[in-house]
C-alpha cells in the first residue's frame, strides 16, 4: 500500500510506501500520483518530495521495473527529492533512479524534512 499526502504551504509531496505491492496497486499508484501532484502550489520543476519507504521491502523485479519507468517520468516535477530508507537494497535502487542535484538519501524523516525544507 501507499499514502499521499500534500502540504500546499510547503509545496511539498510526502508519499509512504508500505509493505509488498502487486501490480494492483501499482496501477492504483500510477493514477493517484499525478493528482497529488496537481493539488500542489506551483509548476514542474517546484515541488518537494519525500518518498518514505521506511514500512516497505524490495518489491518483485516486475513491480521495481514498472514503478522506476513510472517515476522516471515525474523527476522533473521534484526541485528536491528526498527518500527515507534503512535498506541498503532500497538505497542503491533509488540512487540508480534519482541520482542527481537535489536528492538525498535519509534514514530518518526528520533528516529528509530537513533537507527539504531547510531548502525551501
Amino acid at each position: 500500500m501507499y499514502s499521499l499526502n500534500t502540504d500546499g504551504p510547503h509545496n511539498l509531496l510526502r508519499v509512504d510506501v508500505l509493505g509488498f505491492w502487486d501490480m494492483e496497486t501499482l496501477d492504483r499508484f500510477k493514477a493517484d500520483l499525478p493528482k497529488a501532484f496537481a493539488a500542489l502550489p506551483g509548476g514542474p520543476g517546484s515541488h518537494l518530495v519525500l518518498i518514505n519507504a521506511l514500512e516497505t521491502r524490495p518489491q518483485s523485479q516486475e513491480v521495481t521495473a514498472g514503478l522506476f519507468a513510472f517515476l522516471k517520468g515525474f523527476e522533473d516535477k521534484a526541485r528536491r527529492l528526498a527518500f527515507v530508507t534503512n535498506s541498503a537494497v532500497l538505497a542503491l535502487q533509488a540512487r540508480r533512479l534519482f541520482d542527481r542535484p537535489g536528492f538525498l538519501i535519509a534514514e530518518t524523516v526528520a533528516e529528509a524534512e530537513a533537507f527539504l525544507l531547510d531548502a525551501a
